[in-house]
């Protein structure tokens, strides 16, 4: 009986948080599962956003944002084309970075297209929000 109040004692006193959500991740999630769009596209931003907005990507496709896939043209035809569907928001992690090259410009081809397709929202905590003009 001791032993058990013990280790019931030790387990309460310690925090055993979830250590992957970011303040800023539920944040934006939060903002994003509030919004007005049915779909979501996130460009170098945590993939933990989709669950946490309630939010699907576009097309119901998951397609990573990761630099060695974006210069396959076969994927990054796809990536192009499901975000065009409409009723999509763009969230762009502008920080994002993989080998210590931000995503901006390691996939800038991507990024450009965003910039001239979609119009900016509104931008905050390192995160722009873009819709289709």
């Amino acid at each position: 009986f001791i032993l058990t109040i013990l280790n019931l004692y030790s387990v309460n006193r310690h925090y055993y948080g979830n250590y992957f959500y970011q303040p800023n991740i539920i944040k934006v999630a939060s903002d994003i599962k509030v919004s007005k769009y049915k779909y979501l596209y996130l460009f170098g931003a945590s993939d933990l956003i989709y669950p946490l907005s309630g939010k699907l990507p576009p097309q119901k496709t998951y397609l990573p944002s990761l630099p060695w896939y974006h210069h396959y043209p076969p994927y990054k035809n796809q990536l192009l084309s499901i975000m065009d569907t409409p009723d999509t928001l763009i969230v762009v992690d502008t920080n994002f970075e993989v080998d210590n090259v931000k995503l901006i410009y390691s996939s800038s081809d991507i990024y450009n297209h965003i910039k001239t397709n979609f119009e900016l929202i509104e931008s905050a905590d390192g995160y722009d929000f873009y819709t289709k003009k």
